[in-house]
């Protein structure tokens, strides 16, 4: 597995940058090498993997505990620090299916039995510390698809009848996560998947970094 762009963001120090830390051709990403990898993505500062055996693997900056370490290490930043090389997120429950970064604070985990569950933000109470990096379930079953950006995440649902739903849950705390106690409860800003009654082919979705535009795909 290889990444480029910012060091550290794909677990590389960034010392193996150019000047500002950046990496102009694709390295080999640190400790992917034993795992047989399925899914990738890119988030804000970030980096998560998803493995055959369902495990996830992060690099890049740990704002508030996202990455569910245990124990939490150093939050770190896209310039230099954060996570070195890829490491097993231990605190993550499920066996997961997808992995994706939302927000500034969050990583959003789809399990493999259709669970969509949070890991990041604020503990209760404010504050960094040991005590982030909670978990919170989003949608308890039947979510086919996740994506991700700066604000927010969203997700495929199939609901009783078969139709599918987009569920947008918006990042309104900035980076406390999705959420967090700070900010504003999560929200449904998008319900249907083209039409009011839903539809029974949306394949996946996609969100811009501002969330002004989100999109989905019919089979």
């Amino acid at each position: 597995m290889f990444g480029w762009g910012r060091a550290a963001c794909v677990g590389l120090p960034s010392s193996e940058g150019g000047e500002d830390g950046d990496l102009s051709t694709p390295t080999k990403m640190p400790g992917a090498a034993s795992a047989t990898v399925v899914d990738v993505a890119c988030g804000w500062e970030g980096t998560v993997v998803t493995t055959e055996k369902g495990d996830v693997l992060a690099a890049g900056r740990n704002a508030g505990n996202r990455f569910a370490l245990d124990p939490p290490r150093h939050e770190g930043g896209g310039g230099g620090g954060g996570v070195s090389g890829l490491v097993r997120c231990r605190r993550v429950r499920e066996r997961a299916s997808r992995a994706v970064l939302a927000g500034r604070g969050t990583m959003v985990v789809l399990s493999d039995e259709g669970e969509a569950v949070a890991y990041g933000g604020r503990a209760e109470g404010g504050g960094g510390g040991d005590g982030a990096g909670r978990r919170r379930v989003l949608v308890g079953s039947s979510v086919e698809a996740v994506a991700a950006s700066e604000a927010g995440a969203v997700l495929v649902v199939s609901s009783r009848d078969k139709k599918k739903e987009l569920l947008f849950f918006s990042d309104d705390s900035g980076d406390g996560g999705l959420g967090d106690g700070g900010g504003r409860e999560l929200e449904v800003a998008a319900h249907a998947a083209g039409e009011k009654e839903g539809r029974d082919d949306v394949g996946g979705a996609a969100i811009s970094e501002e969330g002004s535009v989100i999109a989905a795909f019919v089979r």
